[in-house]
């Protein structure tokens, strides 16, 4: 099919399959070399190439329609590429030998109310074209999935302005992952830019239920992973790979999602219900989730190489019940005047610390970290430091005055570095 044109595919009412695929040629990167094109309430028996695949159209709606695989086959069911303007409804397909639906370098999107069974690969990507096009401005919106084989149930990839919201993804299995949000330059462009995904249920996937990743030297902003339930994610129990409910490696927001029975007693630091991974996820923010029955641990902030420094990462406000051990945060990874943890129910004893200085400097042993607040100013010169246990001293803001800091477990705060003390600042502490 070449050309402008309004035309629509449809068997309604007809008997039979359809066999082999329903294309337009590829020309170039942008939409609009065709436009209007619907198919519609028709069953396709696929056989070989992808059962429908169109280039370069504005204006594509596919509804209804029943897409059967056929094994030893390895191409996509549903492919779209330098399109826009995009409906993608009401499909049933089962048995995809490759990505079930997959939009490419696409804008204007929306995916939803689809049923997606035993997808050899992913069932739902929107990604870049393995170029320099992203996919931008996507709903993925209402969607069952059940069993990938070795792909993930929703991909997003190399795309921005995309929404994943109310599906249900049971059985990624493989290395696959329920749902992953991924910045990957051999894929597209390298960049994520506000995706969110929420309110989701997310069930019985061994690798993670929900990935965020940023480890591929991509870039990453706006991602945020929220009011989604995990259930019995993450729960490999061999291999040397990184298992969670929710894995983060990138600067997100994780808040008021539900992890339950995720992560495995087996594989240490690391698996969790919820894990922060790398300096990758330098930025990111979990609050407010409630994580339970984690065979190992509830949360868990990675450092297995002994190496990382986490400059800006915040565990707030989360609940933690009945894990194997509800917060594993290594001694030697903190953070330098920011809060590392605070108000979580089931780790952080919330109440007051006595500060009691000694040498001019207090070392928190309480095991969790500590607001101190200065409550009248002392002398000295010099400056105020703050040292986590095995690190450099890092230079802070000058404790004369009604200052206070967030001093984490193991961490020695130290005035007067390089002057001369008259008189120690009086200090008040409250654990967090």
């Amino acid at each position: 099919m070449q050309g402008p044109a309004t035309v629509y595919y449809t068997n309604a009412g007809g008997g039979g399959n359809i066999v082999g695929a329903f294309t337009t040629t590829h020309s170039g990167s942008s939409p609009g070399v065709y436009s209007n094109i619907g198919v519609r309430d028709l069953t396709i028996a696929f056989a070989g190439s992808p059962a429908l695949y169109f280039y370069n159209v504005t204006n594509l709606s596919i509804e209804n329609v029943t897409i059967t695989g056929t094994a030893g086959y390895t191409a996509e069911c549903v492919a779209v590429q330098y399109s826009n303007r995009i409906l993608i409804s009401g499909l049933y397909v089962s048995g995809c030998p490759g990505d079930s639906i997959i939009a490419l370098g696409d804008t204007e999107g929306t995916i939803t109310g689809n049923h997606l069974y035993n997808s050899a690969d992913d069932a739902i990507s929107v990604q870049g074209d393995g170029g320099s096009v992203g996919s931008a401005y996507f709903s993925v919106v209402g969607n069952t999935i059940n069993t990938t084989t070795n792909g993930n149930g929703i991909r997003v990839e190399d795309s921005s302005t995309v929404s994943v919201a109310g599906n249900s993804v049971t059985g990624a299995a493989g290395s696959g992952v329920g749902i992953i949000v991924d910045a990957d330059p051999s894929e597209g462009p390298g960049a994520i830019a506000a995706v969110t995904v929420s309110g989701n249920t997310v069930s019985a996937c061994p690798t993670e239920g929900i990935d965020v990743d940023n480890s591929l030297s991509g870039t990453m902003a706006g991602v945020v992973v929220s009011g989604n339930a995990v259930n019995t994610s993450g729960t490999n129990t061999s291999g040397s790979s990184i298992y969670a409910g929710i894995l983060v490696k990138g600067p997100a927001l994780v808040s008021g999602n539900h992890v339950n029975a995720s992560g495995s007693s087996s594989q240490g630091l690391d698996a969790g219900g919820i894990l922060v991974y790398g300096a990758y996820a330098d930025g990111a923010t979990i609050a407010g989730n409630a994580v339970a029955n984690s065979p190992g641990n509830g949360l868990v902030l990675w450092d297995g190489s002994g190496l990382i420094d986490y400059s800006n990462v915040a565990f707030n406000d989360n609940t933690l019940l009945s894990n194997g051990t509800n917060v594993s945060i290594p001694s030697n990874a903190t953070q330098f005047g920011n809060t590392l943890l605070q108000r979580n129910i089931g780790y952080n004893p919330i109440g007051p610390v006595t500060v009691t200085p000694s040498s001019h400097a207090w070392t928190n042993a309480t095991g969790t970290s500590v607001t101190v607040y200065v409550t009248q100013s002392g002398s000295y010169t010099g400056t105020t430091t703050l040292t986590p246990s095995g690190r450099s001293a890092v230079t802070v803001t000058d404790a004369v005055g009604p200052f206070s800091y967030v001093v984490p477990p193991g961490a020695t705060l130290t005035w007067g570095v390089g002057g001369s003390v008259t008189s120690d600042p009086s200090f008040a502490g409250v654990g967090d």
